[in-house]
């Protein structure tokens, strides 16, 4: 058992399956609450924020981090729309994604894809709608739909 001051534990990055079966978890979730809690609310704000963001050149871990969660939600958003976007930053966050193998991180995109109905509801449509419009942004990007 590790104190305040002892070693931490490096935690194993998580699987495709434990990533999705957090994003099913997640949506699910969101659906029978009818919404978003305020601190997810302000991670799926800050994803569709870095989804309109320009890449920019690493120069520190954390931008690199950042470079590899940019990377994945561009690809979400390509393959399947804004709501499982909503899902991933709200259930999974830019910090699991990041840390993930790159082969699985890479995959993970096509296996959302295979899941995509899981990620669809109205309820999720206008959270996108609402967190995309209140970054200043008028129009959802790419694949908006239900």
């Amino acid at each position: 058992m590790s104190s305040a001051s002892g070693p931490h534990r490096v935690q194993q990055p998580l699987s495709i399956d434990m990533i999705i079966a957090k994003m099913q978890t997640a949506a699910e979730t969101i659906n029978l609450r009818g919404g978003v809690k305020p601190h997810e609310r302000k991670r799926v704000k800050e994803a569709f924020a870095l989804l309109t963001q320009l890449s920019q050149l690493p120069n520190v871990k954390t931008s690199e981090r950042r470079e590899r969660y940019q990377y994945f939600l561009r690809q979400v958003n390509e393959g399947c729309g804004s709501q499982p976007v909503v899902v991933c930053a709200a259930g999974v966050g830019g910090s699991a994604i990041a840390a993930m193998r790159e082969h699985d991180r890479l995959r993970l995109p096509l296996e959302t894809k295979r899941q995509e109905a899981s990620f669809k509801s109205l309820i999720l449509y206008k959270l996108a709608e609402e967190c995309y419009s209140k970054g200043g942004n008028s129009i959802l990007p790419i694949r908006c739909i239900i």
